[in-house]
């Protein structure tokens, strides 16, 4: 049976969609995303770098957004689809210029807890004020590189979406609705066969503390027929609380992966959100059949 995470989860009503009400603290000096090389190595470019990213060997981290936190966790519910969330966590990116955010991501895990598989997300953001009042709201759109497998009922995954130029606001409720009609041709699990997790750290040169991250390796297997092709392992990192702060995948596109074969996968798990700590990972690997000629 190709690998999948389950868990029981709670009955919060039956076959119903839920939303996390996320409250953003979105006032003066909301966000600093400039990023704080390690050992004063620069970045890449000549811009700051946004998100954590590895450069000449080193770990290049962001500063810590401590204006934006989550406050409040409250569960909606829905009627048009059977997701729920499980989680949520919320970063984001301050324009160059004044306090209007030019970007917000927000990533957690999600199940499924009808009777089909769910092939694609259709994130909804409310943006409310303090007063309760709804001051806008935005499609959700994938986050860059974030790609959504099939998610069968009864199990849980990941979601990552973005929502750019969002309004001034109080509070950030996302609502998952899931598509079910289409699902993704020839897309397939494969066996998580071995695997191997190590906690490392390093220094922010900003505040010198010691900050982790994660390098994650193992073995996946075709347990199917056919070759499989577009192979992508993804694996993320939870606090004790269960919130997702550390996500990262490896891709092999172009490799064709026989039969009962064997592909190794070795990568490095960044920090999104910073001042969490590892409690639990989860990993899945999935790719598309492939007939050869």
């Amino acid at each position: 049976m190709p690998y999948r995470i389950k868990r029981l989860l709670v009955a919060l009503g039956a076959g119903v969609g839920l939303s996390v009400l996320l409250v953003l603290l979105l006032r003066s000096g909301i966000f600093n995303s400039v990023s704080n090389p390690i050992k004063n190595t620069p970045p890449a470019s000549s811009k700051d770098a946004v998100l954590p990213t590895i450069v000449n060997g080193q770990l290049v981290l962001p500063k810590e957004q401590s204006n934006l936190s989550v406050a409040q966790t409250t569960f909606l519910k829905q009627d048009k689809v059977p997701l729920i969330v499980l989680s949520a966590s919320v970063v984001g990116q301050k324009a160059q210029q004044g306090d209007k955010l030019d970007s917000i991501r927000i990533f957690g895990e999600t199940a499924n807890k009808g009777q089909e598989t769910v092939s694609h997300l259709q994130p909804v953001v409310k943006f409310i004020d303090t007063g309760g009042n709804l001051v806008g709201q935005k499609i959700g759109k994938y986050s860059a590189d974030f790609e959504f497998f099939p998610l069968h009922p009864g199990e849980t995954t990941l979601y990552d979406v973005a929502v750019d130029t969002p309004p001034n606001a109080d509070k950030v409720e996302i609502i998952l609705g899931g598509e079910t009609a289409s699902p993704s041709a020839g897309v397939q699990e494969l066996k998580i066969e071995s695997r191997d997790f190590e906690v490392k750290t390093a220094s922010n040169s900003a505040t010198g503390e010691q900050v982790q991250y994660y390098n994650v390796s193992g073995k996946v297997v075709n347990t199917f027929t056919d070759y499989l092709t577009e192979i992508t392992i993804v694996s993320w990192v939870k606090d004790k609380e269960g919130k997702v702060f550390a996500i990262n995948k490896q891709q092999f596109k172009n490799d064709l992966l026989p039969a009962s074969e064997r592909l190794p996968f070795k990568f490095v798990i960044l920090p999104i959100r910073l001042g969490s700590t590892y409690d639990t990972y989860e990993i899945g690997a999935w790719g598309k059949e492939f007939k050869l000629p």
